[in-house]
């Protein structure tokens, strides 16, 4: 879908659902469901997979929290323009952009600095990746945070 809106740029319609903004959010579901394939429990965890915090941080966490937070500008966009009747210009929603991935990367760089033993460690006689419970629980309450607010947005954008 992505790829024929590109090709066809030039059609008002669609140059004016900013096609770039909706990429991003399209590569960052892309790449969270790339986490997902080994973590999730569904095949052997061997070779490059065994690498526990990357999949799991860098991949499944943080393309998550990127994609729920790229939704939230987005939807933030809208409301601001629709509802609010202000403008929200692109350089507005660059600097959105850049805070919302700024702050989950240093989210995630602080995970991935914590000991193994408190966030995702590799357990090889089992060939799993094991996530500790308080990680989990961080993890789940940071996503639900993210979501909630999506919900928040979705609910104010329904007669627009």
């Amino acid at each position: 879908m992505v790829v024929y809106a590109w090709c066809n740029y030039n059609y008002r319609p669609i140059k004016a659902k900013g096609l770039s903004w909706v990429t991003c959010i399209y590569i960052s579901a892309l790449l969270w469901y790339i986490g997902n394939i080994g973590t999730n429990g569904h095949m052997w965890v061997t070779g490059a997979w065994m690498h526990c915090k990357v999949w799991i941080i860098w991949f499944r966490v943080l393309f998550c929290y990127v994609f729920a937070s790229l939704n939230i500008v987005r939807f933030y966009s809208l409301d601001r323009v629709f509802n609010q009747k202000k403008p929200f210009t692109r350089r507005s929603s660059l600097i959105a952009g850049a805070i919302v991935i700024l702050i989950n990367v240093v989210y995630c760089l602080v995970n991935q600095l914590i000991s193994d033993s408190r966030t995702v460690k590799y357990e090889p006689l089992f060939e799993v990746c094991n996530v500790t419970q308080g990680f989990r629980i961080a993890a789940l309450a940071t996503q639900w945070i993210l979501w909630a607010c999506c919900g928040v947005l979705i609910y104010r954008l329904r007669n627009i």
